[in-house]
């Protein structure tokens, strides 16, 4: 295929995937005419993933293709009208839009970090009522929200998500698989942005039972990951008051994420939360996963 008939085809991906936004609400909103003006330069400049929104154009028009990063338009509308309607219930509409143009975002790590939120929120409010969009941490210091907090158990138990993206650590140019200690350097410095000092989640540890769901980098690879994940020596004194961790390979939670439960905690987690945050947050299926992998040779469960 020359070049030129790659263009044409990727414009005509573009054509589709603007029509069926069309039909959405929320999409449309930020998928918008410039938006679609950045895809469009960007693949008549041969810019590819330098793009974030030709990052995000390439999730949605490779679905149904049925690879790692592909996502249906329609599932990711109705995510986030799950999230609109419960936000506008809560009054916290202008947090969830927030969100959502992180979306049409210009940095690729802002466009992740989004669809990973997304996934977990929406998730998270099809499994269980009592949930609170966007509460207010106890900081003194700066007022912020947490992503969410869940009533489980009669008790309130606070969930923050993050997404790492590309990083200084990563193999130069955006091509590659990254090393197990760049995978594990990076997990460290966002447990210290979350947990350390000044973090979202660090006053709220103290007072309450805390979970970080973290997903890997753009660079994760197979061994990567699972080195990165089973190597658990990415706990630091930061880390300490945090009652779980769960850790996934993607930010789309296609095979599930691993839990790092801590017994160190002030305030761990019982075992129905656990249970809980394992059935949303697709434990099993994380286990099978690398179950089959060991069985393949590959990584260690």
């Amino acid at each position: 295929m020359s070049n030129d008939d790659y263009k044409q085809g990727r414009l005509n991906d573009l054509n589709v995937l603007c029509d069926s936004l069309k039909k959405t609400e929320e999409l449309r909103s930020v998928l918008d005419d410039p938006w679609r003006k950045r895809v469009e330069l960007a693949i008549g400049r041969d810019e590819g993933f330098s793009s974030s929104a030709f990052y995000l154009f390439d999730i949605l028009s490779s679905y149904p293709g049925g690879g790692a990063i592909s996502m249906s338009p329609a599932d990711l509308e109705e995510r986030l009208v799950r999230l609109r309607d419960r936000a506008v219930q809560q009054n916290k509409k202008a947090l969830y839009r927030d969100t959502r143009q992180k979306l049409g975002a210009p940095q690729e790590n802002q466009v992740l970090g989004a669809l990973f939120e997304i996934i977990v929120l929406s998730d998270l409010l099809g499994a269980l009522q009592t949930v609170e969009l966007y509460p207010p941490t106890d900081s003194r210091k700066a007022k912020s929200n947490v992503d969410a907090r869940a009533k489980i158990e009669d008790r309130w138990v606070y969930l923050e998500v993050k997404a790492l993206g590309y990083s200084k650590y990563d193999l130069k140019g955006k091509s590659g698989v990254g090393s197990i200690e760049s995978m594990k350097r990076q997990v460290t410095i966002a447990l210290q942005s979350k947990l350390g000092e000044g973090g979202q989640l660090a006053t709220l540890a103290q007072h309450h039972p805390t979970v970080l769901a973290l997903a890997l980098g753009f660079f994760a690879g197979i061994d990567s990951a699972t080195g990165a994940i089973d190597d658990d020596d990415f706990r630091t004194e930061a880390t300490q008051n945090v009652s779980c961790i769960f850790v996934a390979e993607s930010a789309f939670v296609n095979k599930g994420m691993k839990p790092f439960p801590n017994t160190q905690s002030l305030f761990q987690l019982t075992c129905g939360e656990l249970a809980f945050f394992k059935r949303v947050l697709r434990s099993d299926q994380h286990a099978k996963y690398r179950t089959k992998l060991k069985g393949n040779g590959r990584g260690n469960v």
